[in-house]
């Protein structure tokens, strides 16, 4: 089964001061509501660990949620544009 992903682009400040220019992966229908998966929903869920692509070294990395400070969004990238772009089997 796939499952078919949209990628948002955020850079992710850590409470350690660093930061991170990442793409998260979102999917084109959230779970509790209509429409598609936001951050904020990825942020929210049960999840301890978050992945997103390190846009700078093109590596996937898994993210703990508690190290993450906060997030500044492009607006363009705030809202899911095109075609989909990775898909996880």
């Amino acid at each position: 089964m796939k499952i078919e992903k949209f990628k948002c682009r955020a850079n992710v400040h850590f409470s350690n001061g660093g930061s991170l220019d990442v793409h998260f992966f979102l999917g084109y229908q959230a779970k509790r509501h209509s429409g598609a998966e936001t951050v904020l929903d990825v942020l929210n869920s049960d999840r301890t660990f978050v992945p997103v692509e390190d846009i700078l070294m093109n590596e996937v990395l898994l993210i703990g949620k508690t190290r993450i400070v906060y997030l500044e969004l492009s607006e363009a990238g705030a809202v899911y544009e095109g075609e989909p772009r990775w898909s996880f089997p």
